[in-house]
């Protein structure tokens, strides 16, 4: 089973919601969590400044939702890197998928891996894999589980299935105070 962790931040006024869906191996929806949403007072935003937005995603959103499940995943998916540094705090492997290379150093490399996607329709693509550093054995895990899932499911889709339901759902959350 998979937890793909998505956050939709919307900046006026500055509010952070976030889901966590989890999916077996061909992508079927299994549990399903999401936040209200966190709206950091003007004081919160001065003091954090450029950090509000990794404290607020890590701390108030993906540690919570991650604890809160009842199935049990063997691998959490973000697509923010800023996410990584979460993996000190949660056991199971912790990954950053993306359509895109990073265009970071090639030190940075150890921490990436690309599984191609088989396409009946063009040409091969890939997606990309990044562990948190100190985590490179997450990548393995990742490679192993992730290449079987393209074969039903494109890794990117579950997340774009958690902001449709996070649009639907705000405004029942945002008249709501706990985590759903």
């Amino acid at each position: 089973m998979f937890a793909f962790f998505h956050v939709v931040i919307e900046p006026k006024p500055l509010k952070f919601l976030a889901g966590i869906l989890v999916v077996d191996d061909s992508g079927d929806p299994r549990e399903f969590r999401c936040t209200s949403p966190v709206q950091p007072s003007a004081v919160q935003q001065i003091l954090w400044g450029q950090r509000l937005q990794r404290y607020v995603s890590t701390e108030l959103l993906l540690l919570p939702l991650v604890q809160s499940l009842e199935l049990p995943a063997d691998l959490v998916l973000v697509q923010r890197e800023d996410l990584l540094a979460a993996r000190d705090q949660i056991n199971q492997p912790l990954l950053m998928v993306s359509h895109e290379e990073s265009n970071d150093s090639e030190a940075a490399a150890q921490h990436r891996t690309a599984i191609p996607i088989p396409s009946v329709e063009g040409p091969e693509r890939s997606v990309f894999l990044q562990s948190a550093r100190g985590y490179e054995e997450d990548l393995a895990i990742g490679h192993e589980v992730i290449h079987r899932f393209v074969q039903a499911c494109y890794p990117l889709e579950p997340f774009q299935r958690i902001e449709q339901a996070l649009k639907m759902l705000k405004p029942r959350l945002e008249g709501a105070g706990r985590t759903q």
